[in-house]
């Protein structure tokens, strides 16, 4: 199989993921996402606000199902509510993560559009 250059899949990353898409990825540690039990990594709906100047892309937020109740209530602040039965990729009432940016790297978009195109959930 040929090997995509960078740029072009830059390309089609911005080409084809548009501010306010949300997508469901794997993220981990580095991402800002803390993976439960023994996992390295864990599946986030992550809203894209952007890019950066190296093609990543910025996810203003990441949605939970819950609001970890270990942390301090100014964190729980930061959580908004949102209403499962507006957005059709929501099983339930989650909560949108407003704390701390979130960017995740091209690969985690670029295997997902070329295998099955982009998904707006």
């Amino acid at each position: 199989m040929m090997e995509i250059p960078g740029k072009v899949l830059q390309d089609i990353v911005q080409n084809s993921v548009k501010q306010g898409d949300v997508f469901l990825i794997e993220m981990d540690s580095q991402g800002g996402v803390t993976p439960k039990d023994s996992a390295l990594t864990r599946n986030k709906f992550f809203v894209v606000l952007g890019f950066d100047d190296e093609g990543n892309v910025y996810g203003g937020v990441i949605i939970n199902s819950r609001i970890n109740q270990n942390m301090d209530q100014i964190v729980k602040d930061y959580h908004m509510p949102i209403k499962g039965a507006r957005y059709p990729f929501l099983r339930y009432d989650s909560f949108v993560d407003c704390l701390q940016l979130k960017t995740a790297p091209l690969s985690k978009f670029t295997q997902r559009i070329l295998i099955s195109g982009v998904k707006r959930l």
